[in-house]
């Protein structure tokens, strides 16, 4: 395991996210906890939580990477192109839209299936 004082913080972070970015993609949101994040990146469980307040928070922040790709994909020069009409745009939209549910299945799944805590 590495020592607390080879990474920054934010080094921390990264490799957290990094890390819970893949695990979701190769093994689903049921297996992203912080055990395994923790043995992926090579530190102790606890120390997901020095960086993140909970699982919850650390989830919501995967969520946010999730709708931020979404948000890039929709607002894409592609759904707004001047020769087109507003209609052809929108349905540019859709199947960008489309497209990505596909493409980010795993995190877009995760979007739905988490439910926040109500004390959150």
């Amino acid at each position: 395991m590495a020592r607390r004082s080879d990474h920054t913080r934010e080094e921390l972070k990264k490799a957290i996210l990094e890390s819970s970015w893949n695990i979701v993609q190769k093994d689903g949101f049921s297996e992203l906890t912080a055990r395994h994040i923790a043995s992926d990146i090579g530190y102790a469980p606890g120390t997901i939580y020095n960086i993140f307040n909970s699982m919850d928070d650390l989830y919501l922040n995967i969520n946010s990477m999730t709708l931020d790709k979404l948000y890039d994909t929709l607002s894409s020069p592609k759904c707004q192109a001047a020769k087109k009409t507003p209609v052809q745009n929108m349905k540019k939209m859709a199947q960008l839209y489309r497209e990505f549910t596909k493409e980010y299945k795993p995190y877009w799944l995760m979007l739905f299936t988490y439910i926040l805590p109500d004390n959150k």
